[in-house]
Parts: C-alpha cells; structure tokens; sequence
C-alpha cells in the first residue's frame, strides 16, 4: 500500500513538473512579438530583452535590437540607417563580417559616425577584443565618430582602450552601456554622455597591470 501512495506521489510530482514547463513555454509565446509599433512603447533595456518573444533567437534579437537602435537616433536627432549584409552600405572589415561589422551609419550636423549594436543578456560584457575589433573597424572606414551600443556592460581594459584611443589617434568611441541606454530612452541621456575621455582613471589604474597593450 506504502509503495503505491509513493509511486502516486511520485508520478503527481512529474505532472506538475511537466505542466510547469508547458505553461511557461506558452508564457514566453504569449509575450508580443517586437515590432515598429512598439519601440514607442520600451522603457529600459531589460524591457526590450525581457517582455517580447523572439521566434528567430538570438538572431532575431540582435537584428531587432539594431532596428530599435535606429528608430531611438532617429528620435533623437539624428539621420539614421541600417547597415544589411547585402546593402550598399555594407563598410570594408578586417574580420570578413557580412555587413562589414557596422550595424548602422549615423549622421547630425556635426557627427558622422558608425554604430556597433549587442543584444548582450546580463552574463557577458563588451570586452577589450570585440572594441579592439570595432575601433578598425573604424580606422578602415576613416570615421573619426563610433558608438557602441549594448544591454549589458563594458569591462575596464575595454574603456581603458576608448580612452588611449582618442588620446592616441582622435577616434571617438561613444560607449553606451545598459544604464545610459536605460536613460536615454527616457529622455534623461545622450548618446554622447559617456566621451572617452572620461575613462582615463581606469586607464590608469589598469594600464601599469591589467592592460594588455
């Protein structure tokens, strides 16, 4: 009788379980499909990565996150357009990128820049060689001007480099983080906020130690 209740209990418990999952897969397809209509509507970065549902994966959420990315410079100010691996805008790469790893070109009357756009979740980081990457990226398309937009965080060797590679070479790589890209969705930043120059006390606190240079 005792290992009847138990089998019972035992098979109940794989029943809940399996429900469990069931329901939070149709939870997650019940969330909206991101789409133009809803850009207006996006509050922070973990609004965007979190309450839509990205059929394509990680794919999908990348190139939605880079059309996002254009519509919010165009609020913004600027003239904006998406770089696509068979347009003609596609840029020259050192590292045979399919859209010549620039994801957008941008423009104001005093800017005229490429954007790098990552849909990163909260476990990685922008680290030195992905910047390393994107700042020949510029070099070989002569722009003075980048930004470099993610969900998540830079690490430090990475905006010690933003830093030297103004001071060394005049390139300007605008870096917009999790935080500011929270705040300049609600009209409380810019997309020039954080100037390289503003990183050069991690500069120097790494550069003697933990700077690969």
């Amino acid at each position: 009788m005792q290992t009847i209740i138990l089998l019972g209990t035992i098979f109940t418990i794989i029943l809940i379980l399996k429900n469990t999952t069931i329901v939070k897969k149709r939870f997650r397809r019940w969330k909206p499909i991101l789409k133009p209509e809803h850009f207006s509507k996006i509050s922070s970065a973990h609004d965007l990565l979190s309450n839509y549902y990205y059929k394509g994966g990680i794919q999908e959420i990348g190139q939605k996150f880079e059309e996002y990315c254009c519509w919010l410079f165009e609020q913004k100010g600027f003239s904006a357009k998406l770089v696509s691996v068979n347009s003609e805008n596609a840029c020259f790469s050192l590292y045979n990128m399919g859209d010549g790893g620039v994801d957008l070109v941008v423009h104001t009357d005093n800017v005229d820049a490429i954007v790098q756009c990552k849909a990163f979740g909260k476990n990685k980081e922008v680290n030195l060689s992905l910047i390393r990457e994107f700042m020949h990226v510029m070099h070989m398309n002569g722009k003075k001007y980048g930004f470099y937009i993610t969900t998540a965080t830079f690490t430090q060797p990475a905006l010690a480099e933003v830093n030297q590679y103004y001071h060394k070479r005049g390139y300007a790589l605008y870096c917009v983080d999790k935080s500011l890209l929270t705040r300049i969705i609600n009209g409380t930043g810019s997309f020039t906020d954080y100037h390289p120059k503003k990183w050069y006390k991690i500069y120097k606190k790494l550069k003697d130690s933990q700077l690969p240079l």
